[in-house]
Order: C-alpha cells, then sequence, then structure tokens
C-alpha cells in the first residue's frame, strides 16, 4: 500500500508535461490521494495513472485535428465567393467598392469549356483571392437538364443579361463590365492555368 507525501508535485506544466508526463500525472494523483487521506495499493495506483495519461494524450492529439479542421475551415471562408444574378445589385457594390464587374455566361451542365473554365479558373483559390480585390461577380447559367433548371425569375434575368452582353450566344463568354455597367473587354474559353487567365482579364482592363 502506498500512502503518499504531500509536496512531491513540481509547478511548470508545461516543460513537465512534456518531458515526463507520467511522473507528472503521478505526482498529482499522490497529491490528491493525500489530500483525501486515501490510501491505494501500488498496482492499482499505476493503473490508473497510466489511464489518465492515455486519456489526456488522446485529448490533446483530438485537439490538433479540431485545431487543423478549425484552420481549413477558416481558409475555406477567407476565400469564398458570391456570385451574383442582379446587374443592379452588382452595380451598386461595384460602386461602393470601386470595382469591376466580371459577367461569366456559362451552361454549367453541357458546354464542356464552361465547365473546364468554372474547375481549372473560378474554383481555383487564386482566382478567389484575387476576384475578391478586383471584381464583383456575375453568373448568368443556362443549364439544359431538368433536375438543374432555374427558377423563371432567375432565366428571365439571366435572359435579359444575353439580351444585352451575349446576343450571339458564345458559351462561355466573359465580359469585364465598370460599376455603370458599360463594357470594358471580353474573354471567351482559353486553356491555360488559372494565373495567365487572371493575367488575361487583367489585360482587358487597358
Amino acid at each position: 500500500i502506498i500512502r503518499p507525501t504531500i509536496g512531491q508535485a513540481g509547478g511548470g506544466y508545461g516543460n513537465k508535461y512534456k518531458n515526463s508526463s507520467y511522473n507528472y500525472i503521478k505526482s498529482h494523483v499522490l497529491n490528491v490521494l493525500q489530500y483525501h487521506n486515501i490510501s491505494a495499493p501500488k498496482s492499482i495506483l499505476d493503473e490508473l495513472i497510466k489511464l489518465i495519461d492515455h486519456h489526456i494524450k488522446c485529448l490533446i492529439m483530438n485537439m490538433k485535428k479540431c485545431i487543423v479542421i478549425l484552420l481549413l475551415f477558416v481558409a475555406t471562408i477567407g476565400y469564398s465567393q458570391e456570385w451574383k444574378h442582379d446587374l443592379k445589385e452588382a452595380e451598386k457594390e461595384a460602386e461602393a467598392q470601386n470595382k469591376k464587374i466580371l459577367l461569366v455566361f456559362s451552361g454549367s451542365d453541357w458546354c464542356g469549356p464552361c465547365i473546364k473554365l468554372d474547375k481549372n479558373v473560378w474554383q481555383s483559390d487564386v482566382f478567389k483571392a484575387e476576384s475578391q480585390k478586383r471584381w464583383v461577380l456575375i453568373k448568368a447559367d443556362f443549364p439544359k437538364k431538368k433536375a438543374n433548371m432555374l427558377s423563371p425569375e432567375l432565366t428571365s434575368s439571366n435572359e435579359k443579361l444575353a439580351e444585352k452582353y451575349d446576343r450571339e450566344g458564345n458559351f462561355p463568354l466573359v465580359v469585364l463590365l465598370d460599376k455603370t455597367g458599360k463594357v470594358i473587354g471580353e474573354k471567351g474559353y482559353v486553356n491555360i492555368p488559372a494565373e495567365d487567365y487572371i493575367q488575361a482579364l487583367y489585360s482587358l482592363e487597358y
């Protein structure tokens, strides 16, 4: 039977736990037992300390995983996109933030180049980061599959945008507008990296 004595535990939780978690936990368990005047067989005491040590290590590992997941989540939020559908709303935001407007005409479920442009450029982190600084985004989508059909209101809104900015029905078509909705330049699909496509969009401004 071990009857612990007070004073075996030391200070400095962080360093001592890193160097010898077992001894650190043991000293505190002994102090708790002494405080409550409890005696325990050495074998039971050792198993108790090992159990506590194991659970603390598991807790720390889970905390690290949670921190990693949280950081990834924050990073995702930091690069989130907001594709608008209303030109007037986009113009107001562009005016308030002194940005240009990037209008994209797409056929998201039938147009191969549109799908590639979305995957390679619009969904890239580099474009998400850059678009937050420079452009207000609008997407006018024209899906064909029944499962992807838009609401009548949104379909009508997209058709009005096409009547004004994409009369030839080109897909994909990227139109750069100033904050009043005036066309600055246009760009179609080009099979180049996202960074190069962004540079091509920059060139439309000059």
